[in-house]
């Protein structure tokens, strides 16, 4: 089975190719540039240099959110239309799921992911590695940096790219290496192989939003203060 992953929900892009659970090839690319004008070469450079053909892919998995909702439209657009061309399968993966599966190899850690959602927010989960995988534990949602401390326990291990904000907030909180700390394609192949029963057409898959956009709330926002008026 070859998965072709995708990853824009954080800053960096990256793409993974993975067949039958081996690392074919990846590329990652974190230099500032927006997804949309990243996403798709890194995958025709990955795809072209490995000698592999779009058509040829089993599941295209992207990294569906929690996220920027931007870069997780990006990936979202990009998995779909390339499934579209290809007849692959898709398959949503958590970027927090995508994140703990970089840490995998990690046995009996517990692994909390914390990506930025402003407002001093974090986009949140926790694992447990257990057999090689990272073991659910709690479902993602959002949280204040001040509330991680009873929510993830002792000892965590913090990936994602607000972990080093989230540090104080735990109870003796750990960084992960950071190698693993940053979202990556590879994660999220990692994820999806895990998953991959659960591939399904590219007209069914869907960004996972835990809030609404900025904009969003500001016209919803505006909208309550025009009634109020009213």
């Amino acid at each position: 089975m070859k998965i072709l992953a995708l990853e824009s929900s954080a800053g960096p892009a990256s793409v993974a190719l993975t067949e039958n659970g081996r690392l074919r090839a990846a590329q990652y690319q974190d230099v500032g540039a927006t997804h949309s004008r990243t996403l798709l070469p890194l995958c025709e450079s990955l795809l072209s240099c490995a000698g592999f053909a779009l058509s040829a892919e089993d599941i295209i998995a992207v990294s569906a959110g929690p996220g920027s909702f931007t870069g997780v439209r990006i990936g979202v657009a990009t998995a779909k239309g390339m499934a579209f061309g290809s007849g692959a399968r898709c398959l949503a993966v958590s970027s927090l799921l995508g994140l703990a599966a970089n840490c995998a190899d990690l046995e009996g850690e517990l692994i909390c992911p914390c990506v930025d959602a402003r407002c001093g927010r974090v986009y949140t989960a926790l694992f447990r590695v257990e057999k090689g995988f990272p073991r659910r534990l709690a479902e993602d949602q959002i949280l204040p940096l001040a509330g991680l401390g009873a929510f993830c326990g002792s000892a965590p291990l913090l990936c994602g790219d607000a972990a080093e904000a989230a540090l104080p907030f735990t109870d003796g909180g750990r960084l992960a290496p950071c190698s693993l700390r940053c979202h990556n394609a590879i994660g999220i192949a990692r994820a999806a192989a895990e998953f991959s029963a659960d591939a399904q057409s590219g007209e069914l898959l869907c960004p996972i939003y835990l809030q609404k956009s900025q904009a969003e709330q500001t016209r919803l926002e505006a909208e309550k203060n025009n009634k109020k008026e009213i």
